[in-house]
């Protein structure tokens, strides 16, 4: 993909616009709007699994998490269900 592709317009003059502010941003600047990125993702992933799963535990959710971007079998692995008798 390239990074034109990212951008939400289909305006070549909007889309260079955007492309050269992107280049004019220091690489401190590129690294920190990455991290607020990642971390606005994983925000927003928290919140639909509570909206999906009211009440939800937080090693639950956890797992949950680690099942949507890792997949179940790695979840399982990283946050095993404990058995309780």
């Amino acid at each position: 993909m390239e990074l034109y592709e990212l951008a939400d317009t289909e305006d070549p003059k909007a889309r260079q616009a955007w492309l050269e502010a992107l280049r004019a941003l220091t690489p401190e600047r590129r690294l920190t709007l990455v991290f607020e990125m990642i971390g606005f993702m994983h925000h927003a992933a928290v919140n639909q699994i509570r909206l999906e799963q009211p009440g939800i535990g937080e090693r639950d959710l956890l797992r949950e998490l680690a099942t949507r971007r890792y997949g179940r079998e790695l979840a399982e692995r990283a946050y095993p269900r404990t058995m309780t008798a």
